[in-house]
């Protein structure tokens, strides 16, 4: 394997002379232009590599980065880079990104990749629909963990036949009722919708489906999973556009509550993760370029190895392409047993093992995927664990609908609830309340926002992150010690038959001890006022439009810990975690408060670096007796 050819600032990066190294963990930082990196892509293969990474950086963060860094871990006796990381900035503004650049070095690299270099896209496609198929047979006979808790008797209320080649490929629309007798096998399409008009299925052409649908007349992400599900030997194929009555409310809401058993029990999942609309395909969106492994010489003194690096693919899996930034698409990605994703390259996921058409051969053994029967006795706080992460990636997401909210994870719940056993309460559990109520705004690791987040009046309840819009954060229930307030009683009256959907109204009594902080105007510049701290003080509505200057807050302190996030002369001291609230004095909910945001407090009763003071504060612990009862709505 021959290396390609760096332009004169990314060869030095790779070359060290004895006496400038040391094993270990260690950088090397070089400008980056946009317009700079451009132009030598055309010359300097690393130079193509950081420029993929960098427009992946661009979407995250709406700038082109200024800086790259570098970071190697390189073994001190074999002189082998096992770690290389590209941390991106934008200068003054900081916005720091870290993407993981996998590396293999020469010896490592026979297996790699599925479609070699210079490949004509056609060919490339059959290699790809080949390997897919290789790797699906090698998980259904070798992976007991995708066959588990699969229900082979269940279908979907209506599916897509097709066709065969003794029907000469007709497709249409039948409905499982009239397969009776038998239990074939189906695929699911997970796409997204964007603003196109696309053929939907109404009550209007429904019996016109059932004689026929004319593939061709499909938008392309729609025709190529047609073929691909032929290809695979597999007879019917599940496009929720086209196999749920779009103009009817009553069918939506049916097949809205067994949507998770619709992906659960699935053969495959197709994930067309990098289209942003129907017309836009499955394998079309492949880039060869970043499919192209970047072969690199690399020199420590007399010591020179050539490696192949790539971009790790599973980071626009995890929130650049157009898909994974859909809500939807969380549950769909989760519950299925397999999941193909197309995207710049094409990478398997399933219960048992990931893996990456450009690596075929690293097989990475973690997956976020669950099943009903998921062991949890060795760690029972996993399953809390592990709907916090998906809180956080489906908070990230949007909507068409944006009722959908609780509805559009709430297959999700429904299996967690089977494993855990706790009452679910508009994305909260009742046995772990408390903890659940510590959700804030996301930030990145200086303490700032991420995102925004916007109340949605009437959606849920203020006291859950589901009556917010952006991206949200649990990471304060790892911190959480001790409760400051007791449980009462908590409930919620749904909109819908799905006990883990759509929610009108809910309420959470506790005992606790409420303070009082001042008018709302003099609270806010005052934690404003040079000392302010974004972790020590959260709004949850970022433009302030459903609070009034001269609302009175107040803090209701929830639980005692120690915050990792306290960057000050305090940290690691004990913190508490407290609610900031409004009244809600409604003819509904006299008496009752609203949350609007999150507070950190010290043991003196301040907002963490700020000179806003809980009124008539006294420290907890508190005697029990004096606790009063506050109700949240």
């Amino acid at each position: 394997m021959e290396p390609d050819p760096l332009c004169e600032l990314c060869q030095p990066l790779f070359e060290w002379e004895e006496g400038e190294f040391e094993s270990g963990y260690f950088e090397e930082v070089r400008p980056v232009d946009e317009n700079d990196l451009r132009e030598a892509a055309n010359r300097c293969a690393m130079c193509r590599l950081l420029l993929i990474v960098a427009l992946r950086y661009q979407i995250l963060v709406s700038k082109f980065p200024t800086d790259v860094s570098f970071q190697f871990h390189v073994d001190g006796e074999t002189f082998e880079i096992d770690l290389l990381m590209l941390l991106f900035t934008n200068e003054p503004d900081g916005y720091p990104k870290t993407f993981s650049i996998d590396t293999n070095s020469h010896d490592k690299c026979t297996n790699l990749p599925v479609v070699p270099r210079h490949t004509p896209p056609v060919v490339a496609q059959n290699m790809i629909y080949e390997w897919i198929k290789e790797t699906l047979a090698t998980c259904i006979d070798t992976h007991p963990k995708c066959n588990q808790d699969v229900n082979n008797t269940f279908l979907p209320t209506r599916l897509i036949d097709v066709g065969t080649a003794e029907s000469h490929w007709v497709s249409k629309l039948v409905l499982s009722a009239d397969l009776s007798g038998s239990s074939p096998q189906y695929v699911t399409l997970s796409h997204k919708w964007g603003n196109e008009q696309i053929t939907v299925l109404t009550t209007e052409n429904l019996r016109v489906f059932q004689d026929n649908i004319c593939v061709e007349e499909l938008p392309r992400t729609f025709r190529e999973a047609v073929r691909f599900t032929r290809g695979l030997g597999v007879r019917y194929l599940w496009i929720d556009s086209l196999c749920i009555i779009q103009n009817s409310t009553t069918d939506w809401q049916a097949e809205a509550a067994i949507m998770h058993e619709v992906y659960s029990n699935c053969l495959l999942n197709i994930a067309a993760s990098m289209s942003d609309a129907p017309s836009q395909g499955l394998i079309s969106q492949r880039s060869a370029e970043i499919c192209d492994p970047v072969n690199i010489s690399v020199r420590f003194g007399k010591i020179e190895q050539i490696y192949s690096c790539y971009y790790d693919a599973w980071e626009d899996i995890a929130g650049v392409t157009p898909l994974n930034r859909r809500g939807w698409v969380i549950q769909e990605r989760l519950l299925s047993p397999r999941t193909i994703h197309f995207a710049s390259s094409t990478s398997w996921e399933c219960r048992t093992t990931r893996i990456s058409e450009v690596n075929p051969g690293y097989r990475e053994d973690k997956t976020l995927k669950i099943w009903p029967t998921l062991s949890v006795l060795e760690d029972p706080g996993w399953a809390l664990r592990l709907w916090h992460e998906t809180v956080e990636s489906y908070s990230k997401c949007s909507l068409t609908v944006p009722d959908d909210k609780l509805v559009a994870i709430s297959g999700v719940a429904k299996i967690l609830h089977g494993i855990i056993g706790h009452d679910y309460l508009a994305g909260l559990w009742n046995n772990h309340l408390i903890p659940g109520l510590m959700w804030v705004a996301a930030l990145d690791q200086n303490g700032l926002n991420l995102g925004r987040t916007y109340r949605v009046p009437g959606r849920a309840p203020s006291w859950s992150w589901a009556s917010v819009d952006g991206p949200v954060q649990l990471d304060y229930p790892d911190e959480f010690k001790l409760a400051l307030v007791q449980k009462i009683e908590a409930s919620t009256i749904k909109s819908y038959n799905n006990p883990f959907g759509q929610v009108n109204t809910g309420f959470i009594k506790l005992r606790g001890n409420i303070y009082h902080l001042g008018p709302f105007e003099t609270v806010w510049e005052n934690v404003w006022d040079g000392h302010y701290l974004e972790y020590c003080i959260s709004l949850d509505d970022y433009g302030k439009d459903h609070i009034q200057d001269d609302d009175d807050m107040f803090a209701l302190p929830i639980a005692t810990g120690r915050s990792t996030w306290i960057l000050s002369d305090n940290a690691g001291m004990t913190q508490h975690f407290a609610l900031l609230l409004r009244r809600r004095d409604t003819d509904d909910d006299q008496g009752a408060y609203a949350r609007v945001g999150f507070v950190i407090l010290n043991d003196e009763g301040y907002i963490c670096g700020s000179e806003v003071q809980c009124m008539n504060w006294k420290a907890p612990p508190w005697d029990p007796q004096t606790l009063s009862e506050v109700m949240l709505v």
